[in-house]
């Protein structure tokens, strides 16, 4: 039997949520250096379990089906409390503490704090890669920057010098909209108003 799939959406959201849980986490540096990286897995598990559950509006059966899981920790997953979450005394990660953390990620991703740090330097690294050199070094100047960006005024002076397909990037970023919540969408945005000036 084939096993079923999830929609885009929900692993995007997942992913989102995972990286948000490795931000609370103290980051990729931190789980390194306490030598916790086994604690990636059931983490990025249960930010599944719990996008599934609250979005997908699936059940435990179902849930456990699909990521090849005990519904016994699918339960354990969904019932676990965020006041569960004390790291420093943590040796083991167990299935309430991955999903009290899955938990609390999950929230603040949906209400819109997602983790700009780490989607700003994957952005970095792909604009790097696909040799988008306007892309690369506006990253590279707004490194840093905290998101959400209300508006243009806390970047416009960083990008001085740089050009965007012909257009000085402080031009493009003072008629893109605001908010932007994160290094993928203001690139998104400047790639539509390239669009919109006909120079994509």
């Amino acid at each position: 039997m084939e096993r079923p799939k999830m929609k885009e959406d929900l692993s995007s959201l997942a992913l989102k949520t995972f990286l948000k849980a490795v931000e609370i986490l103290g980051g990729f540096e931190e789980l390194i250096q306490r030598d916790r990286l086994d604690w990636l897995s059931p983490i990025l598990k249960a930010c599944y379990v719990i996008v599934l559950s609250e979005e997908g509006q699936k059940g435990e059966e179902e849930i456990a089906e699909l990521l090849k899981l005990s519904k016994q920790t699918i339960r354990n997953i969904l019932n676990s409390g965020v006041h569960l979450l004390q790291l420093d005394q943590v040796k083991d990660i167990k299935p309430q503490t991955s999903g009290a953390v899955a938990k609390l990620a999950y929230k603040l991703v949906k209400d819109g704090y997602e983790e700009s740090k780490l989607l700003e330097e994957c952005s970095f690294m792909v604009a790097y890669a696909l040799d988008v050199p306007w892309a690369y070094l506006l990253l590279r100047r707004i490194r840093g920057v905290e998101y959400p960006l209300k508006d243009p005024n806390s970047i416009v002076d960083k990008v001085d010098g740089i050009v965007i397909r012909g257009r000085p990037a402080r031009d493009v970023l003072m008629e893109i909209d605001y908010p932007v919540k994160s290094p993928v969408e203001l690139l998104r945005r400047i790639k539509e108003n390239l669009k919109m000036h006909g120079l994509e």
